[in-house]
């Protein structure tokens, strides 16, 4: 999902679009759950962050 920011002192909230931070190498995959390496990262992985294949 879109991260949310807030602009100024009121409560108007201003979606930001997705930023690709890092590289995630996929390398067993199972019913429900996969392995994977995060690599070349420029920020540090949050709990909540989104992996997606890339367009």
């Amino acid at each position: 999902p879109e991260s949310q920011g807030f602009l100024g002192f009121g409560k108007a909230k201003l979606r930001l679009p997705d930023e690709q931070y890092g590289e995630l190498f996929i390398f067993r995959v199972f019913n429900h759950v996969a392995y994977g390496l995060v690599m070349q990262v420029r920020a540090p992985v949050q709990v909540g962050d989104v992996a997606r294949s890339p367009e």
